[in-house]
């Protein structure tokens, strides 16, 4: 641990030095834009028939004759470079706000204010975020004005697409100072009044709250119907007065308009209509509600428009459009005139030229015919060039991680196949992204199966798989990892098991978890807190190192920034791969580069090595289809679709069964809460007790029908659900942080307590056991918590197990092996071997010297696996002493203490290579030694990279097959514990101190057994 805390201390001193350089030219953030000619679906408003403006590229122009004119009134001395957002109250009141990057503060942020069309501009800055808070860099801001002196700016977190935070600011002075409040969701806000207001959207486009008291505070807004039915995304209201309005939601292919006659206190369903599209668009519903009472809205193929009369007689018009494109937004000043920006792509039929068109249309009959509008400048299309991918001719068939050239996107929850096989052949994108899974990951993707991956697969697309897990320890997300540096490691070592069964299960790793590619998504934190900065270095060495153990590769993602990526170049455990997000342009560019990164020299992570996200959260349209996405160029690895590994689910019993009532009143209640179905899994929650005499619940799941005894990791489904109101009223707002887990295993029974806060339709890592079919096993869940009694719920769904070891031969022989047994180098790669066991019993020390070809590679580290002291033993590594001139490395660990030692598979040892040439050599055992907690030497032989004990289990006369002599000689210590001076390990075939029934039966079973014969190479066959 000292050595840890020392290499983390000198990453301290690297990173002050990397802070005091940031000026330097690897360090400088590229600020070139988009082309002046580039338009986005924020960039205009029309505020009253043939008036308005128009954002394009770096200039404001405004008009009062529907585009025949146009006047730039650009605020003098803004640059409007970066995110931005204007907002104007009438024809002569206006504002701009705009951010300007400052090498030492992040962002600053600049108000201009017009009151006289922008003849005249005041400008001053705001102080909106402290120096130093990772909260002030934006990936888009908007500004709503109420009248002339109050206003809300929502500055949206740059972030990844899985999350969506914003802070939220308001003014009553008319911009001079502001008041800094909080905002569930980073998403543009509407205000009826000064009080009232609403924001929606999220990660999934489906959340939706409102306010009553300016922002202080908001509340989710509950529609008629909307608890547990299919998701909706929501739209902002619209309202023609101060208390009727209209609110438009997508339920399944379902329109649905919701109306209000008292300010928004309460909704009524008024009319519904079908769809075409997907179930969930990922892309918001461009709608308008004119003064004439009537609502227009485009629907998600957007070649058509809906019109209700909602106020009057609920009547429906719909009618084709002929435009462009898909209008993606829409605005209208009366019931006739109105404008709307369209955008549309297309690929040529071999997918290497594709075009991207926008630019604003205008109608004056009420949107049944639309024209182009003159803008001050041409919008000119995009004329997309898409490089063919080069041929792979060294790649072998079955490997999973390849190198890729081009362009792919990512997106939160997942679109459909038939989405994505249009995209496939009609965008420039050919890789996608994919949240697979952990605490923080803020969309359920329900649709990720193998199954699924198979046919995208076969459409032509390629993988980034994504692992969001705990964040920085002094962030303000629910799921964190530790201050404590030893834990945080713990942490991403744990996380990093989690992840490479999940890819394991989806294809994207082979059954037995290698050779996957999984980056770690890590947002911004401040990198400035000393112990934060330590703790998720740590992390991110455990996560480095777990991976690249199993034959894996490492990435990352986070802010080439604030998320410090240039602090873990120097880590034992280097990730392999990393994906910096920069944004420098607002939607795709074909000339977009994974170089000149700021806050990153060029000379890291340089071979084939990096993902850059270079446009956050924007929509594109190609063929015909919207989606939200954020943009990414790639010269680096992605993964395919390999074997899924099976999996083993099993429901839950529920112990009273359903149905029990609530308990009498000061009493634990006895009954079960349904929660939403997630995955095709129902699940339920009950109250927590605080001992277990107020214990009245409990659930369990017996161990599945398992193929073979192995190792098996153990996950628990924690399903998303609002809150709880329980019996007599009582309102549960959050899970337990302590919800109890035994899991009887072949080893014994392990207590897991798991925080069930942060998780939301996600798979829980409750570790990796030992299973044996033969063996009673399962998991129970305890409703006894420590908390006060009925304060929190407890809920829970199935329970996966997912083999992460290849099943024990009948013979049980132990082996001792490397994967890879040859290393492959690649010119200044670095290689990670891992050392694998298999099959023992109570496993005491090793020693061994290994011998390689130090004109191929060199050995620069040995850290010892977890498996020696995974019994609580006291473990004390040898060496490691590395000869690069010999080629050879001698290394091993002894342990200590009451305990037993660990039996079964696990990881001794993972052994760094770095490449000296390119080229192969294999590694060999020169020395070996590996003994029991007695200091006894297990006899064994040596060839070719493996060790094999000569001995199987229960032929304890090695005369190579189990007969009544070795059942007599077991029989005869029964009942002798290791306390006895009799006591001899090896007749403890279970490990649990005493030679008991369970020892006898484990031999007799095996009766007649023949044991592995050694075959002429003193090798017998691996499990």
């Amino acid at each position: 641990m000292k050595q840890i805390r020392l290499l983390f201390l000198l990453a301290i001193c690297f990173a002050a030095l990397v802070n005091l350089h940031m000026a330097s030219a690897d360090s400088e953030p590229d600020v070139s834009m988009d082309p002046i000619t580039q338009i986005g679906n924020r960039d205009f408003d029309l505020l009253s028939p043939g008036s308005g403006w128009v954002l394009l590229g770096t200039r404001l122009y405004w008009t009062d004759s529907s585009g025949e004119i146009w006047q730039d009134i650009t605020p003098p001395g803004f640059s409007l470079l970066g995110p931005r957002a204007v907002a104007f109250l009438d024809s002569q009141q206006g504002w701009v706000v705009e951010t300007e990057h400052d090498e030492r503060h992040g962002f600053r942020y600049s108000l201009a204010r017009t009151a006289d069309g922008g003849e005249n501009w005041q400008r001053w800055e705001i102080e909106l975020f402290p120096v130093g808070d990772v909260a002030s860099l934006a990936q888009s801001l908007s500004l709503f004005v109420l009248d002339s002196e109050t206003g809300w700016l929502v500055v949206r977190h740059a972030s990844s697409a899985n999350f969506n935070e914003g802070t939220l600011f308001r003014t009553e002075d008319g911009g001079k100072t502001w008041e800094r409040l909080h905002i569930p969701i980073g998403e543009p806000v509407f205000f009826l009044t000064r009080d009232v207001g609403w924001v929606a959207g999220g990660v999934n486009g489906t959340e939706l709250y409102q306010t009553r008291d300016g922002g202080q505070t908001w509340i989710p807004e509950r529609l008629p119907g909307m608890q547990n039915e299919h998701p909706r995304r929501c739209e902002l209201p619209q309202f023609i007065n101060a208390r009727e309005g209209v609110l438009l939601a997508q339920s399944g292919k379902t329109l649905e308009f919701y109306s209000t006659k008292d300010g928004g206190l309460h909704w009524h369903l008024v009319a519904t209509q079908v769809n075409g599209g997907d179930s969930v668009t990922s892309s918001p519903m461009p709608w308008v509600l004119s003064s004439s009472d009537q609502a227009l809205v485009f629907t998600t193929r957007m070649r058509h428009q809906i019109r209700w009369d909602v106020f009057a007689g609920l009547s429906a018009t719909v009618s084709n459009l002929d435009v462009p494109g898909n209008i993606l937004a829409l605005r209208m000043a009366t019931a006739d005139s109105g404008w709307a920006f369209y955008q549309n792509g297309f690929c040529a039929v071999d997918g290497m030229a594709c075009r991207q068109d926008s630019g604003l249309l205008q109608t004056r009959d009420g949107g049944q015919s639309w024209i182009d509008l003159a803008l001050p400048l041409p919008v000119e299309p995009r004329i997309v060039k898409v490089s063919p991918v080069p041929e792979q001719t060294h790649l072998v068939e079955e490997e999973l991680v390849q190198p890729f050239v081009g362009h792919g996107f990512d997106i939160c929850e997942i679109p459909s196949l038939a989405t994505l096989q249009n995209w496939s052949t009609q965008s420039p994108y050919r890789t996608i992204n994919l949240y697979i899974g952990g605490s923080s990951r803020g969309c359920g993707n329900a649709a990720l199966t193998a199954e699924y991956l198979e046919q995208l697969s076969q459409q032509g697309w390629k993988f980034i798989p994504t692992w969001v897990g705990p964040q920085a320890a002094c962030t303000s997300y629910g799921s964190r990892m530790s201050y404590d540096a030893a834990v945080a490691h713990a942490q991403g070592v744990q996380e990093a098991q989690a992840a490479l069964t999940t890819a394991a299960i989806l294809g994207l790793a082979h059954p037995d978890r290698s050779d996957a590619l999984i980056y770690y998504d890590l947002e911004a934190y401040d990198t400035s807190n000393t112990p934060c900065r330590e703790a998720a270095e740590a992390f991110i060495y455990g996560w480095s190192m777990q991976l690249q153990a199993h034959n894996n590769q490492a990435g990352l993602y986070g802010s080439s920034c604030a998320s410090g990526l240039s602090y873990y170049t120097d880590l034992p455990h280097v990730p392999d791969v990393i994906w910096p997000a920069h944004w420098i342009y607002s939607s795709f560019n074909s000339e977009a580069s994974v170089w000149g990164v700021a806050c990153l020299s060029d000379t890291v992570w340089s071979n084939q090595q990096r993902i850059r996200q270079y446009a956050g959260d924007h929509q594109e349209t190609w063929g015909g289809i919207t989606l939200s996405i954020d943009s990414n160029v790639l010269d680096g690895r992605v993964s395919t679709i390999g074997t899924a590994t099976q999996t083993y689910i099993v429901e839950p019993a529920l112990h009273p069964a359903p149905g029990s009532t609530c308990g009498a009143p000061g009493e634990p209640a006895t009954g079960w809460y349904p929660l939403p179905v997630y995955a095709g899994h129902q699940a339920y929650a009950t109250l927590n007790a605080t001992t277990a005499e107020q214990s009245t619940n409990s659930a369990s799941w017996d161990l599945p029908l398992l193929p073979c005894r192995t190792l098996y990791a153990v996950e628990a489904l924690i399903v998303n659900h609002p809150q709880i109101v329980w019996c007599e009223g009582q309102t549960l707002t959050g899970d337990t942080n302590y919800a109890q887990y035994l899991i009887q295993h072949a080893q014994g029974i392990t207590e897991i307590a798991l925080d069930q806060r942060p998780l939301a339709d996600a798979w829980a890592w409750l570790g990796v056991y030992e299973f044996d079919p033969a063996v009673p096993g399962g998991v129970v869940l305890d409703t006894v918590t420590g908390e006060l009694l009925g304060t929190t719920s407890i809920s829970f769904s199935a329970i996966r197990f997912t083999p992460v070891t290849t099943c024990m031969t009948s013979t049980t022989t132990s082996h001792i092996y490397f994967t890879p047994t040859v290393v492959n180098a690649d010119a200044h790669a670095p290689v990670t071997v891992t050392l694998m066991i298999s099959n023992v019993v109570n496993l005491g020390a090793f020693d061994y010297l290994i011998s390689f070809d130090p004109a191929v590679v060199t050995a620069t580290q040995v850290t010892v696996g977890q498996f020696i002291g995974s019994t609580n033993r006291i473990v004390t590594p040898l060496g490691p002493i590395i000869d690069n001139v010999n080629g050879t490395v001698n290394f091993g660990a002894f342990s200590q203490g009451e305990a037993l030692g660990p039996s079964g598979n696990g990881v001794l040892a993972y052994i760094r290579f770095q490449a000296q040439s390119s080229g192969e050599t294999p590694l060999h055992f020169a020395n070996h030694s590996t003994l029991d907690i007695e200091g006894a030497l297990l006899p064994t032989t040596a060839s070719d990279g493996h060790i094999t004990v000569v001995a199987c289990l229960g032929d304890f006369n090695a005369d190579g097959q189990i007969d009544i002599s070795d059942i007599q000689t077991i029989a005869g210590r029964w009942r002798i514990r290791h306390t006895d001076p009799l006591y001899e390990t090896r007749f403890d075939l279970n490990g649990n101190g005493e030679i008991d029934i369970s020892d006898i039966q484990t031999v007799a079973s095996r009766w007649l057994v023949v044991c592995a014969v050694v075959n002429s190479s003193g090798m017998a066959p691996m499990p």
